[in-house]
């Protein structure tokens, strides 16, 4: 298993996180490009919401300039109707204030890409980027009913891109047990979220969390204190009696490491 968080969740607006100093990716200013389906789902939702009463007159206005024009892409046949209706979803979708909210909310990561693009989420919502530094935003459609909850969201998100593309943080693919996995990805979270409020002062790495997820992925041996995975096995008598007179409230069902037990065996003869 890989630790794949190719994420999350580019930057948003750092605030009062750390500072990353990431050399910019080009000198031709990226855009976000729109998934056709994700914008037509938005926008035939606030035009009924707005048609509705939703949002005050201007809304409503809005909601009966949208419907005029679908109608009358009617004419058009095939090809031509598709491509027509693609062109007033992706205009009610400005309009919206959606391509500039993704603009503003991603303006301190775009010099940092080579291409920027928001979909639709099958699965995981968040933030992505892949070996091309390319990055996906994938959302539900549903993230758009609360814009300040979806800026809080990105806020988040854009920290795991922001990471991956920081040297210093030193993101890379690791090959992981899903303990691990899952403690790395709890840890990462929980250290964006410190650094988000200000409060964390350590600088975070990829190796760091990796190492702590490690750590806490494995049991410890009740002798030594120390994580393992080899574990050994006491099968006499006097050696657990031994063990116990060394280790006060230890008993053969804890176990112990395999250093323990070789440090036992020569300690005990």
């Amino acid at each position: 298993m890989t630790v794949a968080y190719q994420r999350s969740y580019i930057f948003r607006e750092m605030g009062h996180a750390k500072s990353h100093m990431i050399e910019a990716t080009s000198t031709v200013p990226v855009t976000f490009s729109f998934a056709g389906g994700l914008v037509e789902e938005v926008v035939r939702h606030e035009m009924e919401r707005s048609a509705g009463g939703a949002g005050g007159d201007a809304r409503a206005t809005l909601a009966g300039e949208y419907r005029r024009l679908l109608d009358g892409i009617y004419i058009l046949s095939g090809e031509a109707r598709l491509v027509a209706a693609q062109r007033i979803h992706q205009q009610f979708f400005g309009r919206l204030g959606w391509t500039e909210f993704f603009a503003t909310e991603f303006r301190d990561i775009l010099p940092m890409v080579t291409a920027a693009w928001v979909g639709k989420a099958e699965r995981d919502e968040g933030c992505f980027v892949d070996e091309r530094r390319r990055l996906q935003v994938r959302l539900r459609r549903t993230r758009f009913e609360d814009r300040e909850g979806l800026a809080r969201f990105l806020r988040h998100e854009k920290m795991h891109a922001a990471d991956i593309l920081d040297p210093e943080f030193g993101y890379r693919n690791e090959t992981v047990d899903e303990p691990t996995r899952i403690r790395y990805a709890t840890l990462w979270c929980t250290s964006i979220d410190e650094r988000l409020k200000g409060a964390s002062l350590e600088p975070v790495t990829h190796d760091g969390l990796l190492q702590r997820a490690r750590s806490l992925s494995r049991p410890k041996c009740p002798l030594c204190s120390l994580p393992t995975v080899h574990w050994g096995e006491v099968r006499d008598a006097a050696m657990t009696d031994w063990l116990r007179g060394q280790f006060a409230g230890w008993s053969p069902d804890q176990g112990l490491c395999e250093r323990c037990l070789e440090w036992a065996e020569v300690n005990a003869a």
